[in-house]
């Protein structure tokens, strides 16, 4: 058995070029300075892409940092390692984190693998405070009006330049953050390896119009985070469905996991949608009401789903 990339509970194929048993494998850049990343996920999205709903625990085994998963510092513009007790970017502290738990899985199966985790999400919030749309675009009016009326939410820090109300404002912070972090480490690594996108919520109920406008925008993100200087065209970007927990009369929140869901089949082999309706939600956890968030162990298998359609993508 080769053991290159190999995670619990991975289904082994047999390699008939090597005559061996193997995982699937992923790509990264095996050079660099040892103490900064060489493989980046960009997080974002609203509420459960923060790790709301879920909490860290001492007593898990998958909760506790290790010394290859960092995380940029977005107010004091370092690397640091990655600590579910603390801030990963926006992620408050002693919340749960997809991409930490991604990263988990990726250091597990590679030895020479350092991840790097650039985080900014802000609960809550409709797409129209990622997309942005010209003025001569059909739903730049509406877009404009969305995104003036979603409002801040307050981590109690400075966020810097951002400019809330604004429509791709917080498109825009993410991107100035992965700036930032992209500065600080080996040129030959500053590369975005895969986008991470937790976001549909803030956009539900049943209509004609929500379904076009929310498969229209979330086509232009991917797009504009594929412009970027650290992407290319193929740039994974993965996505996970919302919670199906609603309960008496229908609250459409979960509406948008149709257009999530498309991107499975949409003929681009670089998006992919994460299966969640069926995760525990936080009132199963705590009884505390919550069905629109993911429980603490939610959080961390759907990190592990991110890892394993990443890893799709890129079977070797």
């Amino acid at each position: 058995v080769d053991q290159l990339g190999l995670t619990d509970g991975d289904l082994l194929y047999f390699n008939m070029q090597k005559c061996m048993l193997q995982a699937k494998q992923v790509p990264y850049r095996n050079y660099g300075s040892h103490d900064k990343p060489n493989f980046i996920i960009a997080l974002t999205g609203q509420s459960n892409s923060q790790g709301v709903g879920g909490l860290y625990y001492d007593t898990s085994k998958d909760d506790q940092p290790h010394n290859r998963v960092y995380s940029f510092n977005i107010w004091s513009k370092t690397w640091e390692m990655a600590d579910l007790r603390k801030h990963i970017g926006t992620k408050p502290p002693l919340l749960q984190c997809l991409a930490f738990h991604f990263a988990k899985k990726l250091v597990e199966g590679y030895s020479d693998i350092r991840v790097g985790i650039i985080n900014f999400g802000v609960d809550g919030q409709p797409i129209s405070r990622w997309v942005k749309y010209d003025a001569d675009e059909e739903y730049y009016q509406f877009n404009q009006q969305n995104a003036g009326v979603s409002g801040e939410i307050d981590y109690g820090q400075d966020y810097g330049n951002y400019m809330p109300g604004v429509q791709g404002d917080i498109y825009d912070a993410h991107v100035r953050n992965i700036h930032e972090a992209m500065d600080s480490i080996d040129p030959e690594n500053r590369i975005i390896d895969v986008i991470c996108w937790h976001q549909g919520e803030g956009n539900g109920g049943v209509s004609s119009f929500n379904e076009r406008y929310f498969e229209t925008s979330l086509n232009k993100v991917i797009h504009q985070y594929r412009s970027l200087e650290y992407c290319y065209s193929k740039t994974p970007f993965i996505v996970g469905e919302t919670t199906g927990a609603y309960t008496g009369s229908y609250k459409g929140w979960e509406a948008r996991n149709k257009e999530l869901r498309y991107l499975n089949v949409d003929g681009d082999p670089y998006t992919k949608c994460v299966s969640s309706m069926d995760l525990e939600v936080s009132d199963s956890e705590f009884n505390n009401g919550d069905k629109i968030h993911f429980s603490s162990e939610s959080h961390r298998i759907l990190g592990k789903r991110y890892f394993e359609a990443f890893r799709s993508i890129h079977v070797e």
